[in-house]
Protein backbone atom coordinates (compact mmCIF):
# COMPACT_ATOMS: atom_id res chain seq x y z
CA UNK A 1 0.00 0.00 0.00
CA UNK A 2 3.07 2.83 -0.29
CA UNK A 3 4.41 3.71 -3.91
CA UNK A 4 7.86 3.67 -3.51
CA UNK A 5 9.90 6.63 -4.45
CA UNK A 6 14.46 6.39 -4.22
CA UNK A 7 16.13 9.36 -3.44
CA UNK A 8 19.56 9.09 -4.30
CA UNK A 9 20.03 13.07 -4.48
CA UNK A 10 19.64 16.07 -1.91
CA UNK A 11 15.91 16.25 -1.48
CA UNK A 12 13.52 19.73 -0.79
CA UNK A 13 10.88 20.40 1.49
CA UNK A 14 8.64 19.68 -1.80
CA UNK A 15 9.78 16.02 -1.97
CA UNK A 16 10.09 15.20 1.88
CA UNK A 17 6.67 16.92 2.66
CA UNK A 18 4.82 14.53 0.12
CA UNK A 19 6.10 11.70 1.87
CA UNK A 20 4.11 9.22 4.14
CA UNK A 21 6.94 7.45 5.32
CA UNK A 22 10.51 8.28 4.95
CA UNK A 23 12.66 5.38 5.52
CA UNK A 24 16.91 5.83 5.78
CA UNK A 25 19.15 2.67 5.69
CA UNK A 26 22.89 2.39 6.49
CA UNK A 27 23.71 6.49 5.60
CA UNK A 28 26.17 6.45 2.95
CA UNK A 29 26.44 10.16 2.10
CA UNK A 30 26.27 12.28 4.75
CA UNK A 31 22.59 14.99 5.01
CA UNK A 32 23.68 18.10 4.47
CA UNK A 33 22.33 21.15 7.17
CA UNK A 34 19.86 21.96 5.34
CA UNK A 35 18.19 18.45 4.86
CA UNK A 36 18.68 17.83 8.40
CA UNK A 37 16.18 20.53 9.19
CA UNK A 38 14.13 18.96 6.63
CA UNK A 39 13.83 16.14 8.62
CA UNK A 40 13.46 17.51 11.89
CA UNK A 41 10.77 19.38 10.68
CA UNK A 42 9.10 16.30 8.84
CA UNK A 43 9.07 14.35 12.22
CA UNK A 44 7.75 17.62 14.14
CA UNK A 45 5.18 17.96 11.79
CA UNK A 46 4.00 13.91 12.31
CA UNK A 47 6.22 12.36 9.64
CA UNK A 48 6.69 8.97 10.08
CA UNK A 49 10.32 7.28 10.02
CA UNK A 50 12.13 4.25 9.57
CA UNK A 51 15.92 4.41 10.39
CA UNK A 52 18.14 1.49 10.12
CA UNK A 53 21.94 1.72 11.19
CA UNK A 54 24.84 -0.56 10.43
CA UNK A 55 28.36 -1.72 12.03
CA UNK A 56 29.41 -1.39 8.33
CA UNK A 57 30.74 0.88 5.66
CA UNK A 58 32.97 -0.52 3.83
CA UNK A 59 33.98 -3.65 4.23
CA UNK A 60 33.82 -4.43 8.18
CA UNK A 61 34.91 -1.13 8.91
CA UNK A 62 32.78 0.70 12.07
CA UNK A 63 30.73 3.54 12.09
CA UNK A 64 33.06 6.61 11.04
CA UNK A 65 32.68 9.57 13.13
CA UNK A 66 30.19 11.61 10.45
CA UNK A 67 27.72 8.81 10.14
CA UNK A 68 26.95 7.80 13.81
CA UNK A 69 26.52 11.68 14.06
CA UNK A 70 24.28 11.66 11.40
CA UNK A 71 22.16 9.02 13.14
CA UNK A 72 22.27 10.68 16.41
CA UNK A 73 21.43 13.76 14.71
CA UNK A 74 18.30 12.76 13.54
CA UNK A 75 17.00 10.18 16.55
CA UNK A 76 19.02 11.79 19.27
CA UNK A 77 16.65 14.58 20.66
CA UNK A 78 13.67 11.64 20.18
CA UNK A 79 15.54 9.55 23.01
CA UNK A 80 17.32 7.07 20.52
CA UNK A 81 21.22 7.01 20.41
CA UNK A 82 23.68 4.55 18.15
CA UNK A 83 26.48 3.17 19.46
CA UNK A 84 29.61 2.64 17.33
CA UNK A 85 29.77 -1.55 18.25
CA UNK A 86 28.37 -4.77 17.37
CA UNK A 87 25.71 -6.99 18.65
CA UNK A 88 26.81 -10.90 19.02
CA UNK A 89 26.20 -13.90 20.43
CA UNK A 90 27.58 -17.07 20.10
CA UNK A 91 25.04 -19.79 20.78
CA UNK A 92 21.89 -18.86 18.85
CA UNK A 93 23.35 -17.85 15.55
CA UNK A 94 23.14 -18.84 11.94
CA UNK A 95 26.44 -20.32 10.79
CA UNK A 96 28.27 -20.25 13.53
CA UNK A 97 28.68 -17.04 12.85
CA UNK A 98 28.06 -14.08 15.93
CA UNK A 99 26.84 -11.22 13.83
CA UNK A 100 23.51 -13.21 12.68
CA UNK A 101 21.86 -13.67 15.72
CA UNK A 102 19.12 -15.85 15.81
CA UNK A 103 17.03 -13.60 18.35
CA UNK A 104 14.14 -15.98 19.82
CA UNK A 105 11.04 -14.93 20.98
CA UNK A 106 13.08 -14.24 24.75
CA UNK A 107 14.21 -11.23 23.12
CA UNK A 108 11.09 -9.83 21.64
CA UNK A 109 9.74 -6.56 23.85
CA UNK A 110 6.46 -7.14 25.66
CA UNK A 111 5.20 -3.21 25.78
CA UNK A 112 2.21 -2.22 22.85
CA UNK A 113 4.57 -1.42 20.16
CA UNK A 114 6.19 -4.48 20.22
CA UNK A 115 3.27 -6.67 20.62
CA UNK A 116 1.52 -4.99 17.72
CA UNK A 117 4.57 -6.02 15.48
CA UNK A 118 5.76 -9.20 16.75
CA UNK A 119 2.48 -11.10 17.68
CA UNK A 120 2.78 -14.12 15.63
CA UNK A 121 6.53 -14.31 14.97
CA UNK A 122 8.94 -17.25 16.45
CA UNK A 123 12.36 -16.00 15.78
CA UNK A 124 14.10 -13.18 13.54
CA UNK A 125 17.41 -13.16 12.15
CA UNK A 126 19.30 -9.90 13.40
CA UNK A 127 22.54 -9.53 10.80
CA UNK A 128 25.75 -7.33 11.45
CA UNK A 129 24.28 -4.39 13.57
CA UNK A 130 25.10 -2.28 16.82
CA UNK A 131 22.99 -1.59 19.40
CA UNK A 132 21.02 1.47 20.78
CA UNK A 133 20.40 3.78 23.94
CA UNK A 134 16.85 4.49 24.35
CA UNK A 135 15.41 6.66 26.83
CA UNK A 136 11.59 8.93 27.55
CA UNK A 137 9.14 7.01 25.75
CA UNK A 138 11.34 4.77 23.45
CA UNK A 139 10.24 1.50 23.62
CA UNK A 140 11.72 -1.72 23.14
CA UNK A 141 10.97 -3.73 19.87
CA UNK A 142 13.91 -6.62 19.92
CA UNK A 143 16.51 -6.85 22.42
CA UNK A 144 19.39 -9.78 23.02
CA UNK A 145 18.79 -13.52 23.64
CA UNK A 146 18.39 -13.55 27.23
CA UNK A 147 22.25 -15.11 28.64
CA UNK A 148 23.77 -15.06 25.33
CA UNK A 149 23.67 -12.59 23.16
CA UNK A 150 26.59 -9.67 24.15
CA UNK A 151 28.04 -6.16 22.86
CA UNK A 152 31.12 -5.18 21.56
CA UNK A 153 32.64 -1.96 21.00
CA UNK A 154 34.73 -0.71 17.87
CA UNK A 155 38.03 -3.19 19.41
CA UNK A 156 35.69 -5.59 19.81
CA UNK A 157 35.88 -5.47 23.36
CA UNK A 158 32.93 -6.73 25.20
CA UNK A 159 30.43 -3.95 26.73
CA UNK A 160 29.00 -4.45 30.33
CA UNK A 161 25.46 -4.80 29.21
CA UNK A 162 23.05 -7.53 30.30
CA UNK A 163 21.11 -8.74 26.78
CA UNK A 164 17.89 -7.41 27.95
CA UNK A 165 19.81 -3.87 27.41
CA UNK A 166 21.37 -4.56 24.37
CA UNK A 167 18.64 -3.03 22.08
CA UNK A 168 18.32 -3.81 18.47
CA UNK A 169 14.95 -2.31 17.50
CA UNK A 170 12.99 0.23 19.15
CA UNK A 171 9.64 2.21 18.26
CA UNK A 172 8.31 5.88 19.29
CA UNK A 173 4.75 7.02 18.64
CA UNK A 174 3.79 10.48 19.91
CA UNK A 175 0.10 10.78 20.34
CA UNK A 176 0.98 14.72 20.59
CA UNK A 177 1.24 15.03 16.62
CA UNK A 178 1.09 11.03 15.56
CA UNK A 179 4.68 10.77 14.69
CA UNK A 180 5.85 7.20 14.48
CA UNK A 181 10.10 5.71 14.38
CA UNK A 182 11.31 2.51 14.56
CA UNK A 183 14.76 2.45 14.34
CA UNK A 184 16.79 -0.83 13.88
CA UNK A 185 20.51 -1.04 14.47
CA UNK A 186 21.08 -3.36 11.46
CA UNK A 187 20.18 -2.08 7.64
CA UNK A 188 20.75 -5.91 6.59
CA UNK A 189 17.78 -7.20 8.59
CA UNK A 190 15.83 -7.00 5.43
CA UNK A 191 18.65 -8.08 2.68
CA UNK A 192 16.76 -10.61 0.74
CA UNK A 193 19.99 -11.98 -1.16
CA UNK A 194 22.42 -14.69 -0.68
CA UNK A 195 22.62 -16.20 2.59
CA UNK A 196 20.30 -14.24 4.07
CA UNK A 197 16.43 -15.08 2.69
CA UNK A 198 13.27 -12.82 3.99
CA UNK A 199 11.70 -16.29 4.53
CA UNK A 200 13.61 -16.30 7.71
CA UNK A 201 10.45 -14.85 9.47
CA UNK A 202 11.98 -11.00 8.51
CA UNK A 203 9.43 -10.83 5.96
CA UNK A 204 6.73 -11.18 8.06
CA UNK A 205 8.78 -8.32 10.40
CA UNK A 206 9.17 -5.96 7.50
CA UNK A 207 5.50 -6.49 6.60
CA UNK A 208 4.05 -5.89 9.91
CA UNK A 209 6.38 -2.90 10.39
CA UNK A 210 5.40 -1.61 7.75
CA UNK A 211 1.77 -2.04 8.48
CA UNK A 212 2.53 -0.79 11.93
CA UNK A 213 2.94 2.90 10.31
CA UNK A 214 -0.20 2.90 8.47
CA UNK A 215 -2.33 1.71 11.60
CA UNK A 216 -1.51 2.20 14.95
CA UNK A 217 -2.48 2.82 17.28
CA UNK A 218 -6.01 0.97 16.14
CA UNK A 219 -8.24 2.60 18.60
CA UNK A 220 -11.69 1.81 17.12
CA UNK A 221 -13.09 -1.62 18.41
CA UNK A 222 -15.00 -4.03 15.82
CA UNK A 223 -18.54 -4.88 15.55
CA UNK A 224 -19.13 -8.30 16.28
CA UNK A 225 -22.41 -10.05 15.21
CA UNK A 226 -22.82 -13.50 15.38
CA UNK A 227 -24.57 -15.26 12.68
CA UNK A 228 -24.09 -19.12 13.19
CA UNK A 229 -25.35 -20.83 14.88
CA UNK A 230 -28.29 -18.87 15.54
CA UNK A 231 -29.47 -17.86 19.08
CA UNK A 232 -30.64 -20.27 21.48
CA UNK A 233 -29.80 -23.51 18.95
CA UNK A 234 -28.77 -26.28 20.68
CA UNK A 235 -25.43 -28.46 19.50
CA UNK A 236 -25.24 -32.27 19.25
CA UNK A 237 -21.64 -32.52 18.54
CA UNK A 238 -18.58 -31.95 20.62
Amino acid sequence: NYNVYICNTTFDADLIGNASLLIVPDIETNFTLTEFGLINDYLDNGGDLLIMGNIQLDGYTYFPDWQLKAYNNITGRFGILWNMGEAKDDINNLGGKSWQINLTSDAFGTGPIATSILHGLNYTLYISGTYLNISGSVEVILHGNPNTTYAVDQNDNVINLSAENIILMAGLYNETNNMKIIAIGSSKIFYDGYPYPLDYENSILLRKTLQWFKYYPDTAPPTITITSPPDGEWLTIS
